[in-house]
């Protein structure tokens, strides 16, 4: 059987390979990576964000947005559902959802809200626009503030968070109910993601908060669980279950809820850094192939075009192998399934 992927132990008497280009890691080994396939008609522009997203009865919807509309995926085109956006070079959209509501936000507008397949609006006069969003224990919590309308006054807040009512994304002014709120994180810099589940997990430049619901009039109890190490690539972040796999400064960990663990150090790490063009990181995206057990991480490696990553490494969270580089050109990493169909159904 063929070693692990090694790059950064020496090459005499390595017990694993140097290089695994161009495949991916299994159980028994790798196996070599699939040539991409045309499966849809293109965006009218650069693709700056997308996710599939399940409704409560379990159909599943493929959204996407460029920097003037969100599209959804019928058979192999995307329809516009709303336009009119003027998202800038470096703004992205993230999505997500809540019950049967789609939820976006982008940087540049106010949280948007619509149902599947129909057109998106405003949540509110007081919701938040941002630039990472989760939901978690029926709150909708959004972070990394360009604009927190929840006070007197608008205020910027890179290092906040705000969230909505229980049970409704479409009420944020705190003067109607107590429940919906804000918070600055102190000591960390700005929110670079936010991960829901049965608590929120917040990312940020310099360590990693943890939002438990502790119910009213706090509603949450923010607690800074790693507040030394950094997450600072928003776009090499990924939510497997309960846990968080991410690029720091020093290689990937992967953070369980208390503690972040190292995954490529020893391994790949240094072969990434010397490659990974750190000028160009917020282009980078990553996602997880939940049916192998594999984690994309795209990036912008040597002699990359702009705007564009060109290599990807691929992590198995089940075996804790690697390989990579896969060389090729991406825009957007996203876990794909034919939309329109039950879950259930994809299965059989």
């Amino acid at each position: 059987m063929i070693g692990e992927l090694l790059p950064d132990q020496p090459a005499l008497d390595n017990p694993g390979v140097l290089q695994a280009k161009n495949v991916t890691p299994y159980a028994q080994g790798y196996r070599p990576t699939r040539n991409l396939v045309p499966q849809t008609d293109a965006l009218t522009g650069p693709c700056k964000g997308a996710a599939l997203l399940q409704s409560a009865t379990g159909v599943i919807y493929n959204y996407a947005g460029d920097a003037t509309d969100i599209y959804t995926r019928t058979g192999d085109s995307w329809t516009s559902v709303q336009n009119g956006y003027t998202l800038g070079d470096d703004d992205r959209w993230a999505f997500d959802r809540w019950y049967d509501t789609v939820l976006a936000v982008n940087g540049v507008d106010k949280l948007q809200v619509g149902d599947f397949n129909g057109t998106m609006a405003d949540a509110d006069t007081a919701a938040p626009i941002g630039r990472h969003i989760a939901v978690a224990r029926n709150f909708v919590m959004v972070g990394n503030l360009i604009e927190n309308n929840q006070g007197t006054a608008p205020i910027a807040d890179a290092a906040g968070v705000s969230w909505s009512a229980l049970g409704d994304p479409t009420k944020w002014d705190i003067e109607v109910s107590g429940e919906q709120g804000f918070q600055h994180l102190d000591g960390s810099g700005e929110v670079t993601g936010i991960f829901g589940g049965e608590y929120f997990t917040i990312c940020m430049q310099g360590g990693i908060y943890r939002a438990n619901p502790v119910g009213p009039p706090a509603q949450f109890q923010f607690d800074q669980v790693m507040p030394n190490r950094p997450v600072p690539y928003s776009g090499a972040i990924v939510q497997v279950g309960y846990g968080i796999y991410f690029l720091s400064y020093d290689g990937f960990y992967m953070f369980d809820g208390n503690t972040a663990h190292p995954i490529s150090s020893g391994k790949m790490s240094k072969a990434f850094f010397n490659d990974f063009d750190r000028d160009a990181a917020s282009v980078m995206t990553a996602e997880a192939d939940l049916e192998n057990n594999l984690i994309y991480f795209a990036y912008p490696g040597q002699g990359h075009q702009s705007g564009i990553c060109n290599r990807a490494y691929v992590y198995n969270y089940v075996t804790g192998l690697w390989t990579g580089p896969i060389e090729q050109d991406t825009q957007q990493l996203i876990y794909s399934r034919t939309p329109g169909v039950l879950a259930d159904s994809l299965d059989d």
